[in-house]
């Protein structure tokens, strides 16, 4: 009989979040990104007072606003499409968590992470290379020439 740790205990439950949040996912699908303003315009030219509603449905497509108008008929199925877009964005938001807590909940993780190492000398490059060494005993030498005149 397996023990369950508490790191496989929250592994499984990662696993069963994501598979939830994945069902989730596809009951949204399809959804339509944007916002919707109302604005009214004059009905016809002979009479001004008379106006119709209208809906201006704008959303960025490529870098570019871009701005739609639509009929009072066509504004709900808008809607419930940008509400499904907000759903989406919230449940991707809890996917990537989840998905983070599920590697984080990995037994490597702990295992591999790693300490930095204390050095006595110098960690450049330049000072670790044969020419490097040699280099600095010239400059020493040089020194102590310099010194003892």
């Amino acid at each position: 009989m397996k023990v369950t740790t508490t790191t496989d205990a929250s592994r499984i439950a990662c696993a069963m979040r994501k598979a939830s949040l994945l069902r989730q996912l596809q009951e949204v699908l399809p959804f339509c990104r944007g916002s919707i303003h109302p604005f009214s315009k004059p009905a016809g030219k002979k009479d001004k007072r008379k106006r119709r509603e209208y809906y201006n449905w704008e959303r960025w497509i490529g870098g570019k606003r871009i701005s739609t108008t639509l009929r009072v008929d066509q504004v709900e199925h808008i809607r419930a499409g940008i509400a499904g877009y907000q759903a989406f964005t919230r449940l991707t938001q809890e996917l990537a968590e989840t998905m983070e807590q599920e590697h984080l909940a990995a037994p490597t993780w702990q295992d591999t992470a790693r300490t930095a190492k204390k050095t006595n000398g110098p960690t450049n490059r330049r000072s670790q290379t044969p020419s490097g060494i040699a280099g600095r005993r010239r400059v020493k030498q040089a020194g102590a020439n310099l010194s003892g005149r």
